[in-house]
């Protein structure tokens, strides 16, 4: 590329005038428009310039009208069809200098040459000419293109089209009038147009990747938990799958999901700090397992997955409209591509690179980057489950209501900042509360739950937390209270519900609790006992089916331990079918009326004589006895719980989900193991408090 100058000639009255002083004006001037296009507009084919060929063997190539800039300024633009009918061969040489700008020159000019380049491919052409060349200018070799050998299926396939604006100087006399003691010089800018195998010139553009979004997974089923240990499980378990879909990710290796793609089109120091990301990722998988993986592991998935999925969406449309083009190319040069005009994209083709400092293409460019930093940054501060606690516990008021927009419905940036980021570290200059706003907007109005302690946030955000207006909010965070002692976070949360009028309803639930246990232990024994007799019954007495036992086990079958006015009723039926059973069959005489009742009940329950022996052999008395001792015991602990104890079930929470929190209108779930805060879940609407779900109502 021509240097260009940083001075011209100013001239005074009465200075004599040389032909160099107009000179270093016109090539200040000429410079200085050139690079108002390649550095203020860009270089490449902006419009039209397109090759096409007739004939079979081909006859003709004609490129279309259009416009281009190269690399270094000039203009090709052509502004009609030009038909080229004429070839001859020719070979060029296509050189880089160290400064890395390429070049091209005929070959036997470049030989006569002592160039210190850095490489040189030579390139076997065919020169294309017009009709309008004369003969006497066409060099030697010239054919008509239907002779130059090459059939139209190569030519489509195999061959590209390269457009070179070059200066040619022929003296020109400018005296007009009598003799003069110089002449002048014209110099001539002309196209001249190649068609050159495009096995010889690798591909001057690639079109980015587009990459894929994600979707993590949820904690699944969380009323299954039944206890602590299935409660990591399954926190475990969903974190786990979600791994799985954002390993490719933050990867180095060529998964098609990496974000190497994105960064590839940044500086240097986005791609160091991807190396330290995915580092920092796969130390915060290994920071938990099956036995111990707290719930927010899932929520930063879900944050990721949002930010990834941001990123990629615009990424996506950022790479149809900026190709990633490189800015090497030849100066002076313009490829048209091949002739074969694909659907979407010619990798040859010399698409139009918008210079830097085109407003809507920076814009772009950094809004790319800050995507992608805002994700780095999530990871890089993402706060471990071994040091969770000690950060929660700078917050002197723990733990914190704080209003955001539920997840799914609004952009990450518009959310409030969740509790696992360091974010008090360099106060407003944390790396997230940088990042987290990919506008570059202010973040007043989006809370955190470390306002207090953040320089710059401590005397705003947090103050003006109690009494803002929540009115747009349509969800929750409650943040700070897994760890608390049992106790103490409901009296807080609470508090804060009822002190601040907030629309979520409360409610806790120990994770062993399943009910009294009496009252479980004696359901197992009863129903096991029950389906053993009925098995034993029928194993023994084929030609007896033992209806009422059938009966009473179909029904316990199809009742839950904590149906307890079902499964009472069932054991009634139960006491009373065996009190008949073990008084044996009537007497032959006796009372007329008592013989009448006997035999009615016997009808009743369709038990002929020899059924009685049956039971009771099968039944034993004392087995009987047992049960109806445990029956009184166990109702007895029933009723204790329902009195006393204020207790849910996780079972029978169904439909419970772990959001962090609670949307507008539903209830919050404290889940303890009884004693202290393990984790939450959340329904999406007022429980409703009822005597077969929740003892003591």
């Amino acid at each position: 590329m021509e240097p260009r100058p940083d001075f011209f000639p100013v001239y005074v009255s009465g200075q004599y005038l040389t032909s160099e002083h107009l000179n270093e004006t016109q090539n200040f001037l000429w410079q200085q428009e050139k690079a108002t296009r390649y550095i203020l507009a860009g270089n490449g084919i902006v419009s039209g310039m397109t090759a096409s060929i007739t004939g079979n063997p081909f006859k003709q190539v004609i490129v279309a009208a259009g416009g281009s800039s190269t690399v270094d300024g000039f203009i090709i633009a052509p502004g009609s069809d030009t038909v080229l009918t004429k070839g001859a061969p020719i070979n060029l040489s296509w050189y880089k200098l160290a400064d890395k700008t390429e070049h091209l020159m005929e070959k036997t000019a470049f030989d006569q040459l002592n160039l210190q380049v850095q490489s040189v491919t030579v390139l076997n052409a065919v020169e294309l000419f017009t009709d309008a060349v004369p003969v006497n200018e066409l060099p030697d070799g010239t054919k008509a293109l239907d002779g130059v050998g090459i059939t139209n299926t190569q030519a489509m396939n195999d061959y590209i089209v390269l457009a070179w604006l070059f200066s040619k100087d022929a003296e020109n006399n400018h005296c007009q009038q009598g003799d003069c003691n110089s002449k002048g010089i014209q110099r001539n800018l002309l196209v001249r147009y190649f068609l050159i195998k495009n096995a010889q010139v690798p591909h001057m553009n690639s079109m980015s990747a587009e990459l894929p979004t994600c979707s993590v997974k949820r904690i699944k089923k969380l009323s299954d938990s039944g206890s602590v240990t299935g409660f990591n499980k399954k926190s475990f378990d969903a974190w786990s799958a979600s791994v799985a879909e954002l390993k490719d990710y933050f990867t180095s290796n060529a998964t098609g999901k990496q974000l190497g793609i994105i960064t590839n089109l940044l500086s240097t120091d986005e791609q160091t700090l991807l190396t330290t990301t995915i580092n920092r990722f796969n130390q915060i998988n290994s920071s938990v397992t099956q036995a111990s993986c707290s719930q927010y592991y899932n929520l930063f998935a879900g944050d990721l997955s949002k930010a990834i999925n941001e990123l990629v969406v615009f990424y996506n449309d950022y790479s149809k409209k900026y190709h990633s083009i490189g800015e090497s190319r030849m100066e002076s040069c313009i490829i048209i591509g091949g002739f074969q005009q694909p659907a979407a994209f010619d990798f040859w083709r010399y698409y139009f690179i918008p210079a830097p400092p085109q407003q809507q293409h920076v814009f772009d460019k950094k809004k790319l980057k800050a995507l992608v930093l805002r994700l780095f940054a999530m990871v890089n501060n993402f706060t471990l489950q071994s040091a969770i606690g000690d950060q929660v516990k700078l917050v002197a008021s723990r733990p914190q209501l704080i209003p955001s927009l539920a997840a799914c419905d609004s952009l990450l940036q518009n959310n409030s900042i969740p509790y696992y980021y360091n974010v008090i570290q360099n106060g407003n200059n944390n790396d997230v509360l940088r990042n987290w706003n990919v506008q570059g907007g202010s973040l007043r109005n989006i809370y955190c739950y470390f306002d207090s302690k953040i320089p710059g946030r401590d005397t705003d955000m947090a103050p003006g937390l109690p009494t803002t207006d929540w009115y747009n909010f349509n969800f929750f965070r409650i943040e700070g209270h897994v760890g608390m002692a049992k106790a103490a976070a409901i009296s807080a949360v609470t508090n804060i519900i009822n002190s601040l009028g907030v629309p979520i309803q409360l409610l806790d639930c120990d994770i062993n609790y399943k009910g009294p246990k009496k009252w479980n232990d004696w359901y197992v024994d009863y129903t096991a006992k029950v389906a053993q007799w009925v098995k034993d019954l029928r194993k023994n007495y084929t030609e007896y089916t033992f209806d009422p036992m059938k009966n009473i086990h179909e029904t316990i079958t199809q009742t839950s331990y904590r149906s307890i006015d079902d499964v009472v009723k069932s054991f009634n039926d139960f006491s009373a079918f065996a009190g008949v059973m073990y008084k044996g069959p009537p007497a032959a005489g006796g009372a007329p009326n008592a013989i009448k009742a006997k035999a009615k009940l016997v009808a009743k329950n369709g038990v002929p004589d020899t059924a009685y022996a049956q039971f009771v052999k099968v039944i034993p008395q004392k087995d009987y006895t047992d049960l109806v001792k445990g029956y009184k015991d166990a109702v007895a602990a029933q009723g204790d719980a329902q009195t006393t104890n204020k207790l849910l079930v996780l079972s029978d929470l169904y439909d419970l989900e772990y959001m962090g929190g609670a949307l507008r209108g539903g209830t919050f779930i404290l889940l303890h193991d009884g004693t202290n805060i393990i984790g939450d879940g959340c329904l999406p609407y007022y429980y409703r408090v009822g005597q077969e779900r929740v003892y003591n109502p």
